[in-house]
């Protein structure tokens, strides 16, 4: 067995990662024991705060990497989403009635040679939170971490549709939960606090496709949701 790579990521796998995806939530909302902690999400004054650091060691800086210019620029364009969203973590309406294995994507998965799903593992972060969050959240990892080409698409579409045929999920529940990774994606300053303000760098494989994600979502999410919401047949 070994963990799948981007390139084993193709329709028939997407809808098998959807529906086990699916079948972990179908049991997540029938579990009882409640005692974990609830799914914690954006918080504006830690962003703010933790964005004027980053803006003076930017500024303590004579020279700016290519990197570094562009992490500047990303982490400007979170902080204009930030002073703009007035959508806070208490306001979602989407019940926290389910429990979550919390980082469902395709680096916590072991497949054999078939290509079939046999483990998933990295239960650190298994928290009570909305299920469509998580699907949103593993949706956009799993189906378009390498961009936003049609392909992606025909994988998300996959995804969400074995999701859906397992565990039903309304237009609007998942338009919302799709909408709370995209504020929680927003207010992420870790890859660039990490490089900048502790000189870790064994993170920076993951920030362009980071600020990809970021420029993406940030323009495209109303018809994102449209299009990889399958059509009901």
């Amino acid at each position: 067995r070994r963990t799948p790579a981007l390139s084993d990521i193709d329709v028939p796998f997407a809808g098998r990662m959807g529906a086990l995806l699916g079948t972990f939530h179908v049991a997540g909302t029938a579990f009882e024991d409640r005692h974990f902690q609830p799914l914690a999400l954006w918080d504006r004054r830690k962003f703010m705060m933790e964005y004027v650091e980053l803006e003076q060691e930017f500024a303590r800086r004579s020279v700016l990497s290519d990197l570094e210019k562009r992490m500047a620029h990303i982490l400007r364009v979170k902080a204009e989403f930030v002073n703009r969203n007035t959508l806070m973590a208490h306001q979602v309406t989407v019940p926290y009635d389910c429990l979550l294995h919390g980082d469902f994507i395709y680096n916590n998965l072991f497949i054999n040679e078939r290509k079939e799903i046999t483990d998933c593992y990295d239960l650190e972060k298994t928290c009570i939170g909305p299920r469509a969050y998580e699907l949103g959240r593993s949706l956009i990892i799993n189906c378009f971490d390498d961009g936003f080409e049609e392909r992606n698409f025909d994988l998300g579409r996959a995804f969400v549709k074995a999701y859906r045929l397992v565990t039903p999920i309304s237009f609007r529940d998942f338009s919302e939960g799709v909408s709370m990774y995209r504020t929680q994606l927003l207010h992420m300053d870790w890859i660039e606090s990490r490089y900048l303000i502790y000189g870790i760098d064994s993170q920076l494989a993951l920030y362009e496709r980071h600020a990809k994600r970021v420029e993406w979502m940030l323009n495209n999410f109303d018809s994102f949701c449209e299009r990889v919401f399958p059509k009901d047949e």
